[in-house]
């Protein structure tokens, strides 16, 4: 099942809300970031259900009053069922949740809606196509972690291998039998929420470049779509297309989670051998003892030993 694309707003509040909250981008460089087109996001108490913010603007700028230092985001799996104590609320079952860090507490922002108590039908209400909103209205609700779901969203903070993620990528993915059915394209820029032009805007701030991660969420996420496209096609998949499909959802999400956390150290690292034009002290013939060399070293060390033994023991 393909990932929910919502998770490209919780990237870019998570990244771009962290580099504002540090001081080091303003909101008029991505306030209107098209990510957001269509869009439009409110943040609500989950006890109170009262409305706390309007905007993200609003949101974050309030969080950094209140002394949260950083943003991050988790997979929903981290949360157990029967932690919402609000039952007029149904938490959605998105793939990833973002956390707020203060020196006090760790507050989880979860998406969600009211139940209407006059409505009882199982599906959801369609509105009148003609009384809908021009822009999708996405609640986040905040709720306070458990020091146990803590101990788990503080391991997702240790810093990641980008070099062994992208080899493991590759191996176990990009490199299956499987990807042959299907067409991966490679990215030639940054990852962009759709075709790059003026108006457009990378998922992740530009002032660092993480190779890796707009690399594989781009190819994971063209490889994730082909395969439920391929899905729906087929009415099923096989046994064997069904465990791929599903490792490619798991780590897909776990990618995001790891480029939302650690965006800026997703480079490869750059190892530059020794140019064959380059005088090394160590390496040039002429500065390398032969092997006569070092055998005349040898034998006047042995002789100076046993010089010495024989002048303090009388040999």
């Amino acid at each position: 099942m393909a990932l929910d694309p919502i998770w490209k707003q919780q990237l870019v509040l998570v990244t771009y809300g962290n580099e504002f909250l540090k001081n080091q981008l303003s909101f008029n460089t991505w306030v209107n970031h098209d990510i957001f087109q269509n869009v439009l996001l409110q943040f609500r108490s989950l006890q109170t259900q009262h409305l706390l913010a309007q905007h993200f603007q609003i949101w974050l700028e309030n969080l950094k009053a209140q002394g949260v230092t950083q943003l991050s985001l988790h997979e929903a799996s981290l949360l157990k069922e029967g932690t919402n104590p609000n039952p007029n609320i149904e938490l959605l079952q998105f793939s990833h949740f973002i956390v707020a860090h203060s020196a006090q507490k760790k507050v989880a922002w979860l998406f969600g809606q009211e139940l209407a108590e006059w409505y009882t039908a199982d599906n959801e209400y369609e509105v009148p196509t003609a009384q809908q909103l021009k822009s999708k209205l996405m609640t986040m609700w905040d709720f306070e972690l458990p020091q146990q779901v803590i101990k788990q969203v503080n391991l997702d903070l240790n810093r990641p291998n980008w070099d062994n993620i992208s080899d493991y990528l590759e191996k176990e993915i990009f490199n299956q039998s499987y990807i042959t059915n299907f067409t991966v394209n490679e990215l030639n820029t940054a990852y962009y929420t759709g075709t790059p032009n003026p108006e457009s805007q990378s998922l992740l701030p530009q002032d660092y470049h993480a190779e890796i991660s707009h690399e594989f969420l781009f190819k994971l996420e063209q490889l994730d779509q082909q395969i439920e496209k391929h899905r729906k096609e087929s009415n099923s998949l096989t046994a064997e297309m069904q465990s791929f499909s599903q490792k490619v959802d798991e780590l897909f999400s776990k990618l995001i989670v790891k480029t939302a956390n650690h965006y800026k150290e997703a480079k490869r690292k750059v190892i530059l051998g020794n140019s064959p034009f380059d005088h090394n002290e160590n390496s040039s013939p002429e500065h390398k003892p032969s092997a006569s060399t070092k055998s005349v070293i040898a034998l006047i060390l042995i002789t100076i030993i046993i010089g010495a033994l024989v002048y303090y023991f009388g040999f």
